[in-house]
């Protein structure tokens, strides 16, 4: 046997039980925020995507009148932005609408919708505080018209 061979000797196992639960965390944080940025970025297009969607919904006779895109019905911006909310993995959504025209009521001219998506992390997860992510975004939309 080499001379010190016997004081190195189990040196490896011990350098593996000290750095494995680092490089499992290292490659947690590679894996699951990756994973965390791809969900961001699809919240983020699901929400743009709704409020352009919602914002559409214009009062007709207001536009036709006055030339100007009034959202008036909460429930029809719903509708419109309903099927990119619906299916995609969203857990949470919130509609509003925002900027009310000078002089009247319940009439706007912008749409705003927040996505939450929870998903689960693949790495991290291990540890419970970690097993899911949640995900926020928001989209705004504004109708511009007479251009």
């Amino acid at each position: 046997m080499p001379a010190g061979s016997a004081r190195e000797r189990g040196s490896a196992a011990l350098f593996v039980a000290i750095f494995a639960p680092a490089m499992i965390f290292l490659a947690g944080l590679v894996i699951d925020g990756g994973a965390a940025l791809e969900v961001r970025q699809r919240a983020a297009d699901i929400a743009e995507q709704a409020a352009r969607a919602a914002g559409q919904e214009c009062d007709v006779a207001l536009l036709r009148s006055v030339s100007e895109c009034r959202i008036t019905s909460q429930s029809a911006a719903e509708a419109a932005a309903g099927p990119y909310l619906d299916n995609n993995g969203v857990t949470d959504w919130r509609l509003e609408l925002f900027d009310p025209a000078a002089g009247t009521t319940n009439q706007f001219y912008g749409v705003r919708v927040t996505v939450t998506i929870e998903f689960r992390t693949t790495l991290l997860g291990i540890v419970p505080a970690y097993q899911t992510m949640t995900i926020t975004q928001t989209g705004e939309a504004v109708a511009v018209t007479g251009l």
